[in-house]
């Protein structure tokens, strides 16, 4: 048996007290901007998967610094990027779904869940005060004037950001030799995820299973199991199982849940990855 060969969504519904919106509109909205995401990174998938054999993405972070890119295009650039992200910046309803994501993710209490983004601008470049504010309300995100003629400190500044809203994990994003005196804009997306199992997993129940590698190859590896009530069953259009792990919650309509999709196969991963449109993700 081929363990857990394939971690492909991490989703949540949240409603507490600290959370003040209008339910009903603004979960559609939040509903109707995922259902996007999901099939950008479906599309996203079959790109990074064509040239990588094994990798860890966030979604959610690229669409989200395309989609403040997409904010300032004009012409075929945002017709393009209107369609790869399927968001429309004009549309209230997307705005508010990013609006209310982005707010819905830091409010969670149970775990530690934060999304961040940032604009960094070239010194001297006026912004249009219209996209500005556009991208305040509907990202939640700040403007920095930075000179990046000076790539040492500039690249300093925004790994000292990225570090500080990743509580010092990620304490790197960009080197100096990333940008340079022709660069004008970087734009800049952190996830930070930190949560205790609904029903953790104990050290010592852990034994020696077999992993296998592929089917002519295998190796013993250390693995955790345990006896829980979870929702799990079976993807014929894919030829796979799942099965969910839930993450703590404080309160009864939070959910904070890892997917695990498992091939039946030994080599049936790939298989898994050239079907995976065939799955609806659903928000």
């Amino acid at each position: 048996m081929l363990w857990i060969s394939f971690i492909i969504a991490i989703c949540t519904t949240h409603y507490t007290s600290s959370f003040n919106f209008e339910h009903d509109e603004n979960m559609q909205a939040i509903h109707n901007v995922s259902l996007g995401i999901n099939r950008f990174t479906v599309e996203l998938h079959k790109i990074i998967s064509s040239n990588m054999k094994s990798f860890t993405v966030s979604p959610l972070s690229v669409a989200l610094v395309l989609m403040m890119a997409a904010c300032g295009a004009a012409g075929e650039n945002a017709k393009e990027m209107k369609s790869v992200l399927n968001f429309d910046y004009n549309n209230s309803v997307h705005r508010t779904g990013i609006y209310s994501m982005i707010e819905m993710f830091n409010a969670i209490q149970a775990s530690e869940v934060k999304l961040a983004n940032k604009l960094y601008i070239a010194a001297g470049i006026d912004i249009d005060p219209y996209y500005a504010n556009l991208i305040k309300k509907t990202f939640n995100s700040s403007i920095e004037n930075v000179k990046f003629e000076n790539c040492a400190e500039t690249a300093q500044v925004i790994n000292q950001w990225c570090a500080e809203q990743t509580h010092q994990r990620i304490e790197k994003i960009i080197d100096p030799d990333d940008i340079d005196q022709e660069t004008m804009l970087v734009l800049v997306n952190t996830v930070y995820f930190k949560a205790l199992w609904r029903s953790a997993f104990e050290e010592s129940d852990t034994n020696l299973k077999t992993f296998h590698l592929n089917k002519l190859e295998s190796k013993e590896v250390p693995m955790m199991y345990q006896s829980i009530e979870t929702s799990y069953g079976v993807l014929p259009e894919l030829n796979a199982t799942f099965v969910r792990l839930r993450f703590k919650s404080n309160y009864a309509y939070e959910f904070l849940n890892m997917i695990v999709i498992l091939p039946n196969e030994i080599d049936g991963l790939h298989a898994i990855e050239n079907n995976l449109h065939k799955l609806e993700l659903s928000a």
